[in-house]
């Protein structure tokens, strides 16, 4: 973990994946309070931004831990080189970030067992979403490659541009 006087933009914390390596879906595993409270200590106690990457559990699909801790990194080390550079899209970082967290959490832990249907997806993710930000709605799901774990959906502010 990086502590005061280190020299780093940001910090990579992993919630590190479950000794049984279990999977999320289907029968969900509960959480293990001891590796939430060491992931949630190492957040707090970083002295630098966190990327966070949860490799707790996979998905029964894409949620390896490369692809996951690979994502988490590109998307801080384009935080990090557009705000140094002065060319950060702060909503598309935003978007981005809500896009994770309603997929990640809001569709593969809790909607994705109830089957991919499109319509009922949106309708159960969009409060969800709203949870994390209300000025944000959900539009256009699909199941791109017609597997359960692998949902698309675009994010639009209120008042904002329509983008993937």
């Amino acid at each position: 973990m990086v502590s005061a006087g280190q020299d780093a933009d940001v910090a990579l914390v992993l919630h590190t994946p479950d000794p049984a390596r279990t999977d999320w879906f289907g029968n969900p595993p509960g959480p293990d309070p001891a590796a939430v409270a060491a992931t949630v200590r190492a957040v707090r106690e970083s002295v630098v931004p966190v990327a966070l990457a949860d490799v707790r559990h996979t998905n029964g699909g894409w949620n390896t831990a490369g692809n996951t801790i690979g994502s988490v990194v590109a998307a801080a080390v384009a935080t990090v080189v557009g705000a140094r550079e002065h060319t950060l899209d702060r909503t598309a970082a935003r978007r981005l970030l809500l896009h994770r967290l309603t997929e990640d959490h809001g569709y593969q832990a809790v909607v994705r067992a109830t089957g991919p249907d499109a319509a009922a997806a949106r309708e159960r993710l969009q409060p969800i979403l709203h949870g994390f930000d209300p000025d944000w709605t959900i539009e256009d799901v699909t199941f791109p490659w017609n597997r359960s774990f692998e949902i698309d959906f675009t994010l639009v502010r209120r008042g904002g541009p329509h983008e993937r």
